[in-house]
């Protein structure tokens, strides 16, 4: 066996070794990034549908607010304060003032009037009036009394209490003669079946409080929201499509996301096509990070497949050397510096083990071949030789003898 032999295979195993981290680096940090850029695609899709359901509810409670500032208009006055008082109830005046006119230029679908001990004494649906407003009203009572009770100053700890700024926005005409004991009430809930915008606002004067008299009246509205009404959201969003519906919708690119009343009962899905940011890094800079770290990947495997093949080239040839200096050409035998340096090892062994032991140095001769080479010529001479050559490195090998050859 060689010198060559002896080193190549630990130092091909420490390149396997090497080319196998190198290669589980790569794919490691390959899938990190990729995953990265799939998961930031997905997080800013996931904020912006969050960030739009958040300024979708944002704009319903600003539809409640207008809704209590359409009713303003006319509750804080104070010919809606004599009017709302007088016995007999002036009929027209309201009717003009109160139902026709919300119903016509604000879109408020039932309007009520209740008295200071919450009865009612008027009614108008859908612009009609009606000749019994208790009846109408009864239908409604179980909503329609949560948000008289409110205005009144009861609060239901079951319905949703809106944030400080909602609240801000109601108070910002507290100054008004009559508006400073002024109380209101509004809320989303469920009337019919249906979604509605419910509201109450105390009837005060402006001008001169003497005119109230005992408790103050208050104005009951009803605002369905309906496919017109989602659409004015929408429009105010920038979202087209946004509507509400009882189930949610299968369709691809429109979300769907669960809508509560404030009293918690469940109205139905808004549904929009959300804007989705984080597409772009999906389908655009992931396919491209992708195919940067195939490429990526490809490249450093070509380079180090070559690397590979130039270091088995050379250590092939570094072992082809070492065996052609210390083996004869033509036979493949050890010459005759390696026999000596084979020679001068067993001979060192046996000065270390001192136990009398023996080196024999046999010397073979081929007989005539001298003749042989000049009467057959030199191919023969030299088919002989590797003949001989090939029984001798038989005999190393089933002995572990060594064995050179020199010619003369």
């Amino acid at each position: 066996m060689t010198l060559g032999g002896i080193g190549s295979v630990p130092y091909k195993n420490n390149l396997r070794r090497l080319t196998l981290v190198i290669g589980a680096v790569l794919t490691f940090f390959g899938l990190l990034l990729l995953a990265v850029v799939a998961y930031a695609g997905w997080s800013a899709n996931r904020t912006a549908i969050e960030r739009e359901r958040q300024l979708v509810e944002n704009a319903l409670d600003q539809s409640v607010s207008r809704v209590l500032n359409e009713e303003k208009a006319i509750a804080w006055w104070d010919d809606a304060v004599i009017n709302a008082q007088s016995r007999p109830l002036d009929l027209e005046w309201i009717e003009t003032n109160i139902g026709v006119y919300f119903y016509e230029t604000y879109g408020h679908d039932e309007m009520y009037l209740v008295d200071g001990a919450n009865r009612p004494i008027y009614a108008n649906i859908a612009g009609e009036l009606q000749r019994h407003p208790a009846v109408a009203f009864s239908r409604r009572a179980n909503v329609l009394d949560q948000v008289v009770q409110g205005a009144r100053g009861h609060r239901d700890a079951a319905l949703r209490l809106r944030d400080a700024a909602f609240t801000a926005d109601q108070q910002r005409y507290s100054f008004l003669l009559g508006a400073e004991g002024a109380s209101w009430s509004g809320h989303i809930l469920t009337v019919g079946g249906q979604p509605a915008v419910v509201s109450a606002m105390a009837i005060v004067p402006s001008v001169d409080a003497e005119v109230l008299v005992g408790e103050p009246h208050l104005m009951v509205s009803i605002v369905h929201m309906d496919e017109d009404f989602m659409a004015a959201v929408g429009r105010t969003l920038l979202m087209p499509d946004l509507t509400l519906s009882s189930g949610p919708l299968q369709m691809d690119s429109v979300i769907s996301e669960p809508f509560l009343a404030d009293d918690g009962t469940p109205i139905g899905y808004l549904n929009w096509t959300p804007r989705q940011p984080g597409n772009f890094l999906l389908f655009f800079i992931l396919p491209l990070v992708a195919i940067g770290v195939i490429g990526a990947g490809w490249l450093t495997w070509t380079m180090i497949g070559r690397l590979k093949r130039a270091s088995t080239d050379l250590a092939e040839r570094e072992e082809q050397s070492r065996h052609q200096a210390l083996h004869d050409a033509l036979s493949g035998l050890p010459n005759r510096h390696h026999f000596v340096n084979r020679l001068q090892e067993q001979l060192d062994a046996l000065i270390q083990q001192r136990n009398n032991g023996r080196v024999v140095v046999a010397y073979i001769d081929v007989d005539r071949f001298k003749d042989i080479n000049d009467t057959m010529g030199h191919q023969a001479g030299d088919a002989l030789i590797a003949a001989v050559a090939q029984r001798l490195q038989d005999l190393d090998r089933t002995r572990g003898l060594p064995v050179a050859l020199r010619r003369r």
